[in-house]
């Protein structure tokens, strides 16, 4: 039973089921009480309405001779069965009554008396009686004055029995009815939510088979606008992010234990050269310790380059300040230009253009696109600095003409330890991380990075940054 409710499919027919008998609990209340109160107004308005017949066949004259038969054929007026009326004098006793009227009825109180003697009288409010027998009754009193002789007091009563068993008729309904609709509810609703919740397993399947590690699993139903075809199309392309995710970090951990090879295999060849006795020449020796201290140069930038990396995949929050960029590349220039001799490093742009970001991770970014133009591009090339802001946005290009990238290349170029003779983004020295930690800094300044070109005619790099 318990494994019963525990199920989702289950849960929400009991919500269905039980949100429906609410509703219909208060349908059914509500037209009980309005029923009943339409039924009491009926016989309300009927007793009145008699009692103003009544008050209008009294006004005439009543001849001494006939006036007791004249009272009786009053009373007893055909059409109005169900309205019993009792007449009273002025000190309360009974004068005439219409026939069946029922016995013990309720006989006038000494205010109604007193209000009979007034010039004036009222009309009261209906009010309830319970016969002996257990009938329930209506009635209202009315001061009749006629136009000759004394007042009367009139009784006016009715039973309400019908009322009780209209609304018993009423209840034996509405127990049926919601009866009915309810299991019609739960036979009707019980495959629909089924069929609503069946993409549900299905992804609840996939999510198994993915968790198992089959990345290929995917969810199909059919396209549509609804919940559950954007929950599929969601689904499915969180399924493929993941699989390019668990493929680029597979890519990432095969290309780093490459690399990391490398300058270790260098320096255990350099240690095994000087354990087998070169330690004795100084001149083998300081090549040795030379070529070891650049192997380990080479180490340290690429583990350092692996940490930026990791700090950018945490989300870590970066330094936020006013920056000018026109001033900072300027400064970037002049560095560029110093490690790029002889080749020419042109700039143009003016300033300021100001932007919130951090100085020295944007300082970086432009220097490592800058050192990639730098291997990339011979001795008798240039290359080009520029800066132009406009719609909220500056944009920084940097231009060389140097060997260009092929175009397979240029969607992977910003990748990590990306391996492609003909990539600028293989360093002929260096850890092949750079233009991957500059496109990181970017996407953390909400801006994007981007590159152009061909084999042969040089590359284009371009960053857009919002300003502030």
């Amino acid at each position: 039973m318990r494994k019963l409710f525990s199920s989702l499919r289950a849960r929400l027919a009991l919500w269905y089921i039980g949100i429906l008998t609410v509703l219909l609990v208060f349908l059914n209340i509500f037209l009980y009480l309005t029923l009943q109160r339409f039924l009491a107004q009926d016989l309300t308005s009927a007793l009145r309405e008699r009692g103003r017949a009544i008050n209008n066949q009294l006004s005439v004259p009543l001849p001494e001779e006939t006036r007791e038969q004249r009272l009786k054929v009053i009373l007893n007026v055909p059409g109005t069965p169900s309205v019993h009326v009792v007449l009273y004098d002025s000190n309360g006793n009974p004068v005439a009554s219409s026939n069946a009227a029922p016995d013990g009825t309720p006989r006038p109180d000494e205010q109604m008396l007193r209000l009979a003697n007034l010039p004036s009288g009222q009309l009261a409010t209906v009010q309830r009686w319970q016969a002996p027998w257990g009938e329930q009754y209506l009635y209202l009193w009315q001061i009749v004055r006629p136009r000759r002789g004394p007042p009367f007091i009139a009784l006016l009563i009715t039973s309400s029995e019908r009322i009780g068993s209209t609304l018993r008729q009423l209840l034996v309904v509405m127990l049926l009815g919601d009866g009915a609709v309810l299991l019609l509810a739960g036979l009707m609703g019980l495959p629909l939510i089924s069929a609503a919740l069946r993409p549900l397993g299905r992804m609840a399947e996939a999510t198994q088979r993915i968790a198992a590690g089959d990345l290929g699993k995917q969810v199909y139903l059919p396209s549509g606008q609804d919940e559950m075809g954007q929950l599929s199309a969601s689904f499915n392309d969180m399924v493929d992010q993941l699989r390019a995710s668990f493929q680029a970090q597979r890519r990432f951990i095969a290309d780093a234990s490459h690399e990391l090879r490398s300058p270790l295999t260098a320096l255990q060849g350099s240690t095994e050269v000087l354990l087998m006795g070169a330690a004795s020449d100084p001149k083998i020796s300081y090549q040795m310790l030379r070529s070891m201290n650049r192997e380990i140069d080479r180490l340290i930038r690429l583990v350092n380059d692996l940490l930026t990396l990791s700090k950018f995949d945490a989300d870590l929050p970066m330094r936020r300040e006013r920056v000018d960029l026109a001033g900072l590349l300027a400064e970037t220039v002049d560095q560029v230009r110093t490690m790029a001799a002889p080749r020419q490093v042109s700039c143009a742009f003016s300033g300021p253009v100001f932007l919130q970001g951090d100085r020295d991770r944007l300082k970086q970014v432009f220097l490592n696109i800058a050192e990639n133009a730098v291997r990339h591009t011979t001795p008798e090339g240039h290359i080009e600095i520029g800066l132009r802001q406009e719609d909220g946005w500056a944009t920084v290009t940097l231009k060389d003409d140097g060997e260009g990238i092929s175009p397979d290349d240029l969607s992977h170029i910003f990748e990590r330890f990306y391996s492609s003779d003909r990539s600028r983004s293989r360093p002929k020295s260096g850890t092949g991380l750079g233009l991957a930690i500059a496109k990181a800094i970017v996407e953390a300044h909400s801006g994007t990075i981007g590159v152009t070109g061909r084999p042969g005619e040089g590359a284009a790099f371009e960053v857009r940054l919002p300003v502030s």
